[in-house]
């Protein structure tokens, strides 16, 4: 029994159609796997030229891809979530979370993500800053949330109550000795 030429050209059709669905899979999977190979290297030499750029600037790195876990409660719930940082690094008393960051928009605060990512360490970890490394410019930004935002005291209201303090001991060893202490 032999087949029509209509019958030929659809079968030929369908065969060439999965040739080219099964090379289309097989192409996608091998870019897929170059493109995070590439992603991969562009991230490790990131990683090494901001390391340079934060010993260049006086930061001892003390951790290197560092994982943090934390809580989170939400409607009565703990929720467990965990985070890991490029660096953790220290110049003098200050600690720091450092950030590599490659490419223009990534390496600003004008990139939500970016923003999301340094609140999150702000908050997750004990430092007293995040340290964007933006690797292109080779340039560090410190980013912080304002004292009173971090609910810590501000120096100002730190001053006032060392003053207070000063006032009252000095005022009760004034009344001491008045009263023949």
């Amino acid at each position: 029994m032999a087949l029509s030429a209509t019958e030929l050209a659809v079968v030929a059709g369908a065969a060439m159609t999965g040739a080219v669905l099964w090379l289309n899979a097989v192409l996608g999977r091998a870019m897929r796997r170059w493109r995070a190979r590439w992603r991969s290297i562009k991230w490790r030499r990131g990683e090494r030229r901001a390391e340079k750029l934060l010993a260049a600037g006086g930061y001892r790195i003390t951790g290197r891809q560092v994982s943090h876990r934390f809580s989170l409660a939400a409607g009565g719930e703990i929720f467990e979530a965990s985070l890991r940082a490029d660096f953790l690094a220290r110049r003098g008393r200050r600690r720091f979370v450092a950030e590599a960051k490659t490419g223009t928009k990534m390496s600003t605060l004008g990139c939500a993500a970016t923003r999301r990512q340094v609140l999150e360490y702000l908050i997750a970890y004990e430092v007293d800053a995040v340290l964007l490394v933006d690797v292109d410019a080779g340039r560090i930004t410190e980013v912080s949330l304002p004292a009173a935002v971090r609910g810590r005291p501000s120096a100002g209201l730190a001053v006032t109550m060392a003053a207070t303090l000063l006032g009252l001991f000095a005022g009760a060893a004034a009344t001491w000795l008045l009263l023949g202490g």
